[in-house]
């Protein structure tokens, strides 16, 4: 082999090891940055979430459904609420994935027993006597406690 062609060989060789590597740091950098970056990209959306969900849970707090509902008896107020809390709860659904699984699954535990307790009301009880009752629903309440404390405490450890 000549001095050429082994000259030729080497400086190739050369130049595609350092290509390669040079690629290498590239990617590794805009992973990197990437990564650093998407939490930040994503933090309007994550807060967004957060707030919708606050939102959905204080408008099921049953004090705040008794202001908003109206009806003419036991039966229409049932009904409406379950409407009520389905159709919120709806509207915010596709958010979830911005939400920790943890603090979603209390998020739909808040939602399952206010609807159960709602549920067993009493129907054979007036209005009136319907309406004190769904304001001494105090699992429900637990429970909507429990998952406004989780995304309080999730929104303040992602900022």
């Amino acid at each position: 082999m000549s001095e050429l062609t082994l000259v030729s060989i080497v400086s190739l060789s050369l130049i595609t090891f350092f290509y390669i590597v040079y690629n290498l740091i590239v990617k590794n950098k805009t992973k990197s940055i990437l990564s650093q970056s998407s939490p930040a990209s994503l933090l309007p959306n994550v807060t967004h979430a957060h707030e919708r969900f606050t939102l959905f849970l204080e408008r099921i707090k049953p004090e705040s459904l008794l202001k908003r509902i109206q009806a003419d008896n036991t039966l229409d107020f049932q009904k409406e609420i379950i409407n009520t809390i389905s159709s919120e709860y709806d509207h915010n659904l596709a958010l979830q994935v911005y939400i920790k699984p943890e603090t979603w699954t209390e998020i739909q535990t808040a939602k399952e027993v206010l609807t159960a307790e709602v549920i067993a009301l009493n129907l054979n009880s007036n209005l009136k006597e319907a309406q004190i009752n769904l304001l001494s629903l105090t699992e429900s309440k637990k429970h909507i406690e429990l998952a406004l404390k989780s995304l309080k405490n999730d929104i303040l450890v992602r900022i």
